[in-house]
């Protein structure tokens, strides 16, 4: 249930769980929780920067040369391609290259 004003006819109270709240309440509420909001936020931005921080540090003491590459990884890659490549022309040519 909602009371309406006499002079311009919008809400004044609004009855949630038998509580009623005023529209100031409500604002104030709001008002509250966009803080605590946007203070969680900041506390999580604040601590992922100082792991970030933390992480570069231990990086550059244990980071060595990356390893080559596999020459069997490449290979069955290069196989792979070869094969959609083939099924594609299939596809789109019906099965005899012209």
């Amino acid at each position: 249930p909602v009371t309406v004003s006499r002079d311009s006819g919008k809400p004044v109270t609004e009855k949630r769980d038998g509580v009623t709240m005023k529209k100031k309440e409500k604002e104030l509420r709001r008002k509250k929780l966009r803080t605590a909001a946007i203070t969680a936020v900041l506390a999580c931005m604040a601590e992922e920067a100082a792991m970030m921080q933390a992480g570069a540090g231990q990086a550059a003491e244990a980071s060595r040369p990356a390893a080559p590459p596999s020459m069997w990884g490449m290979s069955g890659r290069q196989d792979m391609m070869h094969f959609r490549s083939m099924m594609q022309m299939k596809a789109f040519h019906g099965g005899r290259v012209r």
